[in-house]
């Protein structure tokens, strides 16, 4: 009901998408005996073993809620911890263009995975939304800069749009 209320909620707020997260009890990735998770990777990145009842109840639940979803248009976005892949494999048995990853790049970081490429095996249609975060760790605390460009025909109507864009949100971020 929390999740069908976040996608009511959104829509009458003009969002287009809302964060579910799987974290701490919610975490989708298998516990062995030990209470700890399980990789099953050989390679240089991680990749654990999922809890397959879980995964089997989110999925059956997000069926029932997806349809909501999409009347409503509103994406409902995965954040969680496990592989961009394991994300998308549940999507696929989902089946809704409504259900997307919400890519964190702190979470991917800190449990091994390989980011750029996760980055670019999701591409732009399945990702919902990106969190940048975590970027203290390392002390950094100067801008985050997003390079943009224009697609070939259209450069002046894209850039417009990107400035647009920024000269709205800096407006409404120096508002509040």
């Amino acid at each position: 009901m929390w999740v069908i209320d976040a996608i009511e909620t959104a829509a009458v707020l003009g969002s287009s998408n809302v964060l579910l997260a799987f974290f701490s009890r919610g975490d989708l990735r298998f516990r062995d005996d030990d209470g700890e998770f399980v990789n099953q990777s050989e390679g240089t990145f991680a990749s654990y073993q999922l809890d397959e009842d879980k995964v089997t109840s989110v999925v059956n639940t997000l069926k029932q809620i997806m349809p909501r979803a999409q009347d409503a248009g509103v994406i409902v976005g995965l954040e969680n911890t496990i592989t961009a892949r394991q994300s998308v494999e549940i999507i696929d048995r989902v089946g809704s263009e409504w259900l997307r990853v919400y890519y964190d790049v702190g979470n991917s970081t800190g449990n091994g995975y390989d980011v750029p490429g996760e980055i670019r095996m999701l591409e732009n249609d399945m990702i919902c939304e990106v969190h940048l975060k975590d970027w203290q760790d390392i002390g950094y605390n100067k801008w985050l800069v997003l390079e943009t460009s224009g697609r070939e025909d259209n450069f002046l109507e894209d850039t417009r749009a990107n400035v647009e864009f920024v000269n709205a949100t800096f407006d409404m971020a120096s508002a509040h």
